[in-house]
């Protein structure tokens, strides 16, 4: 992931993949095809006025910027706007909504976890290890009720995402 400015439009990508069919996101010039045409000195057509910041011919105030897309915390890419859509109309509402319950449910045992590790060293008998044993059953409960959820959403998703196979390639087989 690199950062790449517009030669078209000056706008500045600060998740830009580095992919040759890569489009600016505020004016959907493509880069290379940006950088090839200026290399062989060819002429570029400047970005429309609205997507410019300038205002348009017709005295009407420019649209502002789009803010840049919200990238990912673990990949560094926006997410995907289809899992978004698919998640969305999900064809298993009740079983997302159980395995949210049960993310909630599985933090609420992380924190008693905590809970439980402190008290056990504040008691009559307890010692430091107590704390530690109940902060390290506390992050083992957190880390596995994460990999549990992402499973099971990544299951449900691909299940939503077969049904959407299907019901399409029905739809497009000839009567």
């Amino acid at each position: 992931m690199s950062e790449e400015t517009c030669l078209k439009c000056g706008h500045v990508n600060p998740a830009a993949t580095g992919s040759e069919t890569e489009a600016c996101p505020q004016c959907g010039a493509i880069y290379a095809r940006v950088k090839a045409a200026m290399a062989s000195g060819q002429p570029v057509r400047s970005a429309k006025s609205a997507d410019s910041g300038f205002p348009a011919r017709n005295g009407a105030p420019a649209a502002p910027p789009k803010p840049p897309p919200k990238v990912h915390r673990y990949t560094g890419h926006a997410p995907e706007p289809f899992i978004n859509q698919l998640r969305d109309g999900t064809h298993y509402p009740a079983f997302r909504t159980v395995v949210r319950l049960g993310l909630f449910f599985g933090y609420f045992l992380a924190v008693c976890g905590v809970i439980g590790g402190f008290v056990a060293m504040l008691s009559r008998d307890g010692t430091f290890w107590s704390l530690l044993i109940g902060l390290g059953a506390a992050a083992l409960i957190y880390l596995l009720t994460r990999i549990w959820f992402e499973l099971t959403v990544m299951i449900v998703d691909i299940a939503d995402a077969s049904v959407r196979t299907a019901e399409n390639s029905e739809q497009r087989a000839p009567s």
